[in-house]
């Protein structure tokens, strides 16, 4: 049997976005969650999700600070 895609209406919903996430962190939660790829998130794999934008989150936090004041040598 090859890949199975299940329908996120199939009983999964989109889970909300963190409250402390950015507007842009949010936005592409929506987007990801609203795309084809998320059919393919089984509820075991969310917390891993969740992880990866709030790398994607702590990411745009730490490039904002550092084009405040670049490091320089």
């Amino acid at each position: 049997m090859g890949l199975v895609v299940v329908p996120i209406s199939a009983g999964m919903e989109a889970p909300p976005p963190a409250k402390e996430w950015l507007k842009p962190t949010k936005e592409q939660w929506s987007q990801f969650w609203a795309s084809p790829v998320a059919q393919l998130v089984l509820p075991v794999d969310q917390p891993a999700v969740h992880r990866l934008f709030s790398m994607y989150d702590m990411r745009a936090r730490a490039e904002a600070i550092y084009r405040k004041a670049p490091l320089t040598a």
